[in-house]
């Protein structure tokens, strides 16, 4: 069987080609890891956010700035486009260790509910994401509804994530 020229560039492309599929997909074989790491980013890396939604205030992005809404009755501290800016970025940069064994946590989330709630809508993305905070023995700890992973947070975090919750509840 004899190949045209035309014919030998098609195959040299086709086998480029295949290896080039072979070579990138055994590359993310390789370097994708079997165990899941332990301190995960709350949100995807790069993610890109376009609304922040707490139960008292929702921020969204208007251009390159953010605009705060009250969504409760009594007035919140007046919020500058820096402070939501950093609010952003701490979620956008947050990062919390996973909690292997969440059968308790679940438990323990239908048995007393959430403190405090928030909504993140990202770009790229059709549905929010929902995240739950739920204090167990003075520990906090998150669930990111959309995915089902539960983090274990530090008090300090919780305070730069949730900064409107000390003024509604009692958690």
């Amino acid at each position: 069987m004899r190949l045209s020229r035309t014919g030998w560039n098609n195959v040299i492309i086709f086998a480029m080609l295949l290896m080039i599929f072979l070579f990138n997909g055994l590359h993310h074989k390789l370097i994708q890891s079997d165990s899941p790491d332990l301190i995960q980013p709350l949100l995807p890396t790069n993610s890109f956010v376009l609304t922040l939604a707490y139960p008292e205030m929702k921020i969204e992005r208007v251009g390159i700035s953010w605009r705060a809404t009250d969504l409760v009755n009594m007035p919140l501290p007046a919020r500058s486009p820096e402070q939501l800016d950093n609010l952003i970025r701490v979620w956008q940069q947050a990062e919390a260790p996973l909690v292997d064994d969440v059968s308790h946590l679940q438990a323990m989330l239908k048995q007393q509910g959430a403190q405090s709630a928030t909504t993140v809508w990202l770009a790229g993305q059709s549905n929010a994401s929902v995240f739950q905070l739920i204090f167990i023995d003075s520990q906090p700890y998150l669930l990111d509804q959309h995915q089902q992973r539960w983090f274990v947070l530090e008090p300090s975090l919780v305070s730069q994530l949730f900064p409107f919750m000390s003024l509604t509840s009692d958690a």
